[in-house]
């Protein structure tokens, strides 16, 4: 038949409720329709082919026809004539509620949960028609059982809405049933009996789930369970009571604010249980079950707020829990919580008294963690108590032999709740832990276990690196001490380094003599280890036994041991308060790093206590120098080249790993990478040096070598990674460095050596270049202020120098002309006033050379007004004289130009330099007239003149005698040469 062919039946709609032709010739199609649909139901259910769409469709379509079609049969009489029919309706339809009922304990998906429901919900409605077309007490016994036992899978689920549906046609049933009670025998009574009283607790369990206490109160008032005992089976009231504990147990989550109903229901939960039920008490479930309720009924009653609380009732419920069930730990914990909950000053005693109990009824092996937990919550009410508690266990409960491995977890559960107290001192906690050692030591058979050592060890290392960190070290001393007993760590593998913990803390309280003993007792290899050593070089230094120390250093420099280098750097560290130690161990250290083949990675890690240890030893010997004598500074040179040498070669192997940071922390503290301010230390110490030696007057090799190694450092430090300021004071000093480099190479120990004096050129030529591109840089433009442009003229004024003078050292003509028209350009009144001062002041200088040098300088300045009339004047006064000297004739321009500069200041004969000025000038009119005469005697009458007339005029200007006597030369000179002008 299809599956969507309408039921033949249906003849016609009144008031929208089917009417059915209830003749056999309609009823039989309608019957095979239904049976088909369950039959196609249950072949799905059972091959788990659930399409759940179209079996929600099919349901939707037949549930209220079938419904409908009960209804209409239970008002009509008719005999069926083909029971077979009838049978096979009854037929499949138990076939589908046993596929259901089996399919539904292991459907694990909610929505295919459902649809199975529904499915057997349509199966009641089918027994329901069944039982319409053959009546019988039995069967509607048994469709009010199909459909009791449906409710309660909805109530379990929570499916409200099939609950409803559920509810409507069971109310029904029951009605029914209820008319023909008074036709039952005996045993169809008490079954219906029993069915109510399912419906009952049904609705009793959804109220009670739902949170409706006062309808739970009301079907349980309708259960009447006590009352309906005879009726009651051992599952149906243990099903009951854990009803009402999973109930309860979800109201408890919910926080309900009524406390006494929760209480309410478990108490009657209790009751149920007492209850004369066949095989009841004998049922497997029935002493976890009532262990269970009544655990959550003491639970609520000690949780109770202390105004509603009924001690009475609390203490009894704990007394039964005790009392029925001695091996279980709960109820204990519980007390415990009881007793805290009373209060008074007897709370701890009372603690203590319930956990002796329990230790005394609870195996403790099988509930150790549960067990530990509550002495380990009670010892933070009282450590002393918890402890007593504990030690009756180890020592009374167990047998040492057999139960090894359980004293061992009690043994370091032990040590932790005494580590950890928080009511006993440290003094307390040593003084606990040596009684119970002793105790211990002869309870504990066998060896302790690595896990075992380790944690005990763990715990002491702890507690005693904590008293050793706040500089308690006596307290250190004891934890330390326990740890190295015997029993606990004589097989411990890092035995030496509780030794070595030890040793520590003896020499912090000077206790140099049990330090040396218990060096002794250790084995050789921690004997030798680096870090043993170098507790021992602490020993040494407070004796002052300097050659053991340098023994100590040459072990740890020779150990193979991963982390020598590290230790070594510490040992070096050790030895700063004494200068010669200090050098000597410097040396030890730089040997050993020089002869390992260390990665880059571990130089980097060693960078910042390795050069402070340098920088540290330079400014002792520095220090020491300061106020001695030369020879004293000069001894120790060598030893300050040498360790800025050292730490110059260290900071090129380590630039390449790691940027140098701007911060450090104090030595020893490991850091990433270097910091620039210690590279910047060394770079100003050894420019300082270099000044020093300078103004000793000493060995140029020193200064020069010093000078090198400052500009070498600060070559190192990567400029662009800061911000200007930083920046620019690093590139500053780049120049300065180079700038006092070149300046010993020119003016001490290289004068007169043309290849030094090529290198000092060159080198200054690069370095005016690199000022030049720095300052035209825009970030130079915006960053640089007066005071940044004034320290950068600085710069660039040295280096001109410097070259200008190491090319008129080598009298090259090309580079001289270079720079001369170089600084035309700039204009610069200070630099034109270097140039030419240096170019006088350099005697040897050819005469020839220098009048062309200085010819220029003279041309470009004569007119300016930013140089003072004095230098102008010096200058050609110089000019003219090496002009006469070389027997050449000047251009006369020069001298005139500079006639009609200086004719100004006659207005102010004030003027500071006018001595000085007035010289000059009469130096210049001499030289002036000896020109004059020079051109006349070789012909050149007009120029010969002009020079004399230029002459008397300079004369005039502040020297009235010159004047008169110029003049009177003149007259004379005319007269024989026959020569006249106006």
């Amino acid at each position: 038949m299809e599956e969507n062919q309408e039921l033949e039946t249906k003849i016609e709609t009144l008031n929208g409720m089917y009417i059915f032709n209830t003749s056999a010739a309609k009823i039989v199609p309608c019957i095979l329709t239904i049976a088909e649909a369950a039959s196609w139901l249950r072949q799905l259910i059972s091959t788990n082919s659930l399409n759940l769409e179209s079996i929600h469709d099919k349901l939707d379509s037949l549930f209220p026809v079938a419904i409908d079609y009960n209804k209409s049969l239970k008002t009509c009489k008719l005999n069926l004539p083909l029971p077979d029919i009838v049978q096979r309706l009854e037929s499949t339809a138990s076939c589908l509620w046993n596929a259901v009922a089996i399919a539904i304990k292991v459907e694990k998906d909610e929505a295919a949960g459902q649809m199975l429901c529904y499915s057997r919900l349509f199966v009641c409605v089918l027994l329901s028609i069944h039982e319409t077309l053959i009546p019988s007490i039995e069967r509607k016994l048994r469709v009010t059982q199909c459909y009791v036992s449906t409710l309660k899978v909805t109530i379990d689920h929570g499916w409200n809405q099939l609950h409803q549906m559920i509810n409507v046609h069971l109310k029904e049933n029951l009605s029914c049933l209820t008319e023909a009670a008074n036709l039952f025998n005996e045993k169809e009574k008490k079954k219906y009996e029993k069915l109510k009283l399912e419906f009952e607790v049904s609705n009793f369990q959804d109220a009670l789930k739902q949170g409706n206490i006062d309808l739970a109160r009301q079907f349980e008032i309708q259960a009447n369970i006590i009352g309906n005992v005879a009726i009651l089976d051992s599952t149906l009231l243990l099903d009951l009571c854990r009803m009402i504990y999973n109930a309860i147990l979800t109201l408890r989550e919910t926080s309900l604010e009524d406390i006494n109903y929760i209480n309410y229901f478990l108490q009657r939960a209790c009751e149920y249980l007492e209850l004369e039920v066949p095989s009841l008490k004998t049922h497997a479930d029935y002493s976890s079950l009532r262990y269970s309720i009544l655990l959550l009924l003491a639970n609520s009653q000690v949780d109770q707020n202390i105004e509603t609380w009924d001690i009475s009732k609390c203490a009894m419920s704990l007394r039964v829990l005790q009392n029925e069930y001695p091996k279980k730990v709960e109820p204990y914990s519980l007390g415990i919580d009881f007793c805290k909950k009373m209060g008074g000053s007897s709370v701890p005693q009372g603690i203590k008294e319930i956990i002796m109990r329990m230790i005394s009824s609870v195996d403790i092996l099988l509930n150790f963690d549960a067990s530990m937990g509550i002495i380990n919550e009670f010892a933070n009410l009282d450590t002393r108590l918890a402890l007593e508690c504990l030690d009756y266990i180890f020592i009374n409960k167990w047998d040492p032999e057999r139960d090894h491995k359980w004293l061992e977890k009690l043994f370091i559960f032990r040590f932790f709740l005494t580590t950890q107290s928080k009511h006993l001192n440290n003094t307390e906690i040593i003084q606990n832990l040596e009684e119970y050692c002793s105790q211990a030591e002869r309870r504990l058979m066998d060896v302790l276990s690595k896990h075992a050592m380790s944690s005990v060890i763990t715990l002491l290392w702890n507690s005693g690196k904590k008293s050793e960190k706040t500089g308690k070290y006596l307290e250190s001393i004891g934890f330390y001490r326990i740890a190295l007993k015997n029993f606990i760590s004589q097989e411990y593998a890092d035995r030496g380094k509780l030794q070595r913990a030890l040793m520590f803390v003896y020499i912090q309280v000077k206790e140099f003599k049990q330090c040396e003993e218990l060096y002794e007792k250790m084995a050789t290899a921690d004997k030798h280890s680096p870090l043993t050593q170098l507790l021992i070089l602490k020993i040494f230094l407070n004796q002052s036994k300097e050659k053991s120390c340098l023994e100590c250093l040459e072990q740890i420099k020779a150990s193979g041991h991963e982390n020598a280098m590290d230790t070594l750097i510490l040992a070096v560290s050790e030895c700063r308060a004494s200068k010669q130690l200090a050098v000597k161990a410097i040396s030890i250290l730089f040997e050993a790093i020089e002869s390992q083949q260390v990665p880059e990675q571990k130089l980097v890690q060693w960078s910042v206590p390795t050069l402070c240890l340098l920088r540290y030893t330079s400014q002792l010997i520095l220090k020491f120098v300061e106020d001695e004598q030369q020879n004293i500074f000069t001894y120790y040179l060598p030893t300050m080249q040498n360790l800025l040498q050292k730490a110059l070669e260290y900071l090129n192997r380590i630039k390449t790993m790691k940027r140098f940071h701007e911060t450090v922390d104090s030595m020893p503290q490991y850091q990433e990478g270097t910091s620039v301010d210690e590279i910047e230390w060394f770079a100003s110490t050894s420019y300082n040096l270099a000044l020093k030696c300078v103004a000793e007057n000493m060995d140029d090799t020193n200064s020069l070598d010093f000078a090198q190694l400052s500009r070498k450092f600060i070559l190192l430090i990567p400029h662009k990674e800061f911000t200007f300021p930083k920046m620019f004071h690093y590139t500053y000093w780049e120049f300065r460095s180079h700038l006092l480099y070149l300046t010993i190479i020119q003016t001490r120990m290289y004068r007169g050596n043309p290849d030094a004096l090529l290198q000092v050129q060159i080198e200054s030529l690069t370095l005016m270049n690199d000022i030049s591109q720095k300052r035209n840089r825009q970030d130079f433009k915006d960053g640089c202020g007066s005071y940044e442009n004034e320290k950068m003229d600085g710069c660039l004024s040295d280096a001109l120098l410097l070259a200008f003078e190491a090319s008129l050292q080598m009298q090259d003509q090309i580079k001289i002309s270079e720079i001369l028209i170089t600084t035309a350009q700039w204009q610069n009144p200070q630099i034109e006033i270097l140039l030419t001062d240096s170019a006088i002041s350099m005697y040897e200088l050819p005469r020839g050379l220098f009048m062309e040098t200085i010819e220029p300088l003279i041309q470009r300045n004569v007119d300016n007004h930013l140089i003072d009339d004095f230098k102008i004047c010096q200058w050609l006064r110089t000019f003219l004289d090496c002009a006469l000297t070389l027997g050449k004739t000047s251009q006369l321009d020069l001298t005139e130009r500079l006639l009609e500069r200086i004719k100004e200041p006659l207005a102010n004969p004030d003027t500071s330099n006018t001595d000085q000025l007035k010289q000059e000038v009469e130096m210049i009119a001499t030289l002036s007239w000896n020109q004059g005469v020079n051109s006349i005697i070789k012909g050149e009458k007009t120029l010969g003149m002009a020079w004399c007339r230029t002459s008397i005029q300079f004369a005039s200007l502040y020297s009235d005698h010159l004047e008169t006597q110029l003049q009177k030369l003149w007259n004379s000179l005319a007269s024989s040469a026959e020569l006249r002008y106006d």
